[in-house]
């Protein structure tokens, strides 16, 4: 990151935190009250989940946007720029920006720590957030849509005042962290509304996980929603979003993002047309070549059976392989088996950031399922992909880790198909 030398400065400072669930949600608001001065004059807009937060903050931001408003999006993790996390109107930050911001609260937050102990050392998410935080007061945005990192009630975000947020799925992920069972999950994401808040809940979460959030939530006096069902034509109504394939799930994103800007007190759109698809990169991306390829980062099992069904809706007669691997922390085994319902033939890479070692993967797989550990670099797996299926009817899916797509999704689209 030579570009980015205080960001990278403040990265190996981070690494030395060591977390605290204990903190007290006092921690971040002082952080963020000692790094961003100028207070911002917009409503901010709060989106927690398993999975689907990304998909929600991009169609609630495309909306918003289509009504005039200025729109502040921060979102995590990055595919393949950090900057990619914090957009303004659509826009990209510039490396020059965020640089200037983090040599702005460098030394804020060494002082904090200085004055208030180790524990407020911040984790690097926390610095891109107080980052988006200071741009978007500076641009004096009209909307703010913060995506929660793990959670939410021991999130950085959790602690934020929102007037709106959502709840956008809850499944098994991160169980080390949010709790064993789906109850205590989704008693942790509740934790992402703040007093008097509306909390908009995805239509695919049961009612027996509505009735844990209610509860949750009753004590801050929180408006608990169920988002609006739809139907299909109903959602395709919604939003055109050019070329893009869409798998059934991302329906339910949609109705969420109509249940907060019902909310907002903002109008549904008939029609949003843009000029790129509106899910994020690296989400059910379809990019076609010889071979075509189909990006998504499933890395837990609703994610991994919502890409099983959205290949079965759109991609029945194509021959399939599968790229597949998991970031080191993550809980693999309950979905192993089903990878088998993507592709006959599976390749295991560990060749991108904090990858689970492919041979530990591979080893885990009960039989009959044989999963291959790739043995190359990921370029030089891609490149054999090209070689071997070198037909458009052949569909290269790569999924698990979004550092695993958005590696792959570099070398691909550097690739001449």
């Amino acid at each position: 990151m030579t570009d980015l030398p205080t960001v990278a400065a403040l990265l190996t400072w981070t690494s030395k935190r060591r977390p605290d669930r204990s903190a007290t949600p006092g921690r971040i608001i002082r952080l963020i009250e000692a790094c961003c001065p100028r207070e911002p004059h917009c409503e901010t807009i709060k989106i927690a989940g398993t999975n689907g937060k990304g998909s929600v903050c991009r169609m609630l931001q495309a909306h918003l946007a289509a009504a005039s408003r200025r729109v502040g999006v921060f979102t995590s993790p990055h595919l393949e720029r950090m900057t990619e996390r914090i957009t303004v109107d659509g826009r990209e930050i510039s490396t020059a920006l965020l640089e200037h911001h983090a040599r702005a609260i460098e030394p804020v937050l060494r002082a904090a720590v200085e004055r208030w102990g180790n524990h407020y050392i911040p984790s690097f998410f926390e610095v891109l957030l107080l980052v988006a935080l200071r741009i978007f007061a500076d641009e004096r945005v009209d909307h703010a849509i913060i995506e929660a990192g793990i959670g939410g009630r021991h999130d950085a975000t959790g602690p934020i005042p929102a007037r709106v947020a959502a709840i956008t799925s809850i499944g098994l992920d991160h169980e080390a962290k949010l709790g064993s069972t789906l109850a205590d999950i989704a008693n942790e994401k509740a934790g992402i509304a703040t007093p008097g808040c509306i909390l908009v809940v995805g239509q695919s979460i049961p009612d027996e996980l509505f009735q844990v959030i209610e509860r949750t939530a009753a004590p801050d006096s929180v408006s608990v929603r169920r988002a609006e069902h739809r139907s299909t034509a109903a959602a395709r109504r919604g939003v055109q979003c050019g070329t893009s394939r869409w798998p059934i799930y991302q329906h339910d994103n949609l109705a969420t993002t109509h249940g907060l800007l019902t909310a907002l007190g903002r109008p549904v759109l008939a029609a949003v047309r843009l000029k790129e698809p509106i899910t994020p990169p690296g989400r059910f991306e379809y990019i076609r070549g010889r071979p075509s390829w189909l990006l998504d980062g499933a890395h837990n099992s609703e994610g991994i059976s919502a890409l099983i069904a959205g290949l079965d809706r759109n991609f029945t007669s194509r021959h399939r392989v599968l790229i597949f691997g998991a970031s080191a922390e993550k809980s693999y085994e309950r979905f192993l088996p089903r990878l088998a319902e993507i592709a006959s033939r599976i390749h295991i890479t560990d060749d991108f950031h904090n990858a689970a070692d492919a041979r530990t993967i591979a080893a885990a797989a009960p039989e009959p399922l044989r999963l291959q550990p790739a043995g190359s670099s990921l370029g030089d797996l891609i490149h054999k992909m090209c070689r071997d299926h070198p037909r458009p009817d052949s569909l290269i899916v790569v999924a698990g880790s979004l550092f695993l797509v958005g590696a792959a999704r570099a070398l691909i689209l550097r690739h001449p198909v």
